[in-house]
């Protein structure tokens, strides 16, 4: 078994909130507000910091892209 080093009294760090780039954005966008992203993962990525931050989302596929409306 390899060796390793136990060490106490390590404080462990809090977790980051709110800093990510979608966190940011959905923190910027008011009710009604929307934004074309071009891919499915960004899309997925905003629509859940915009839940996160306790508001609603609505998402739609579009011709360059997808839409993502902030609906609460």
């Amino acid at each position: 078994m390899a060796e390793y080093k136990i060490e106490k009294n390590v404080p462990c760090p809090k977790r980051g909130k709110g800093g990510g780039k979608w966190q940011q954005l959905a923190a910027m966008m008011k009710k009604n507000d929307s934004v074309v992203l071009p891919t499915g993962t960004q899309k997925s990525g905003l629509f859940s910091a915009i839940r996160r931050a306790g508001g609603q989302a609505c998402s739609r596929k579009v011709e360059n892209g997808y839409r993502v409306w902030r609906i609460k």
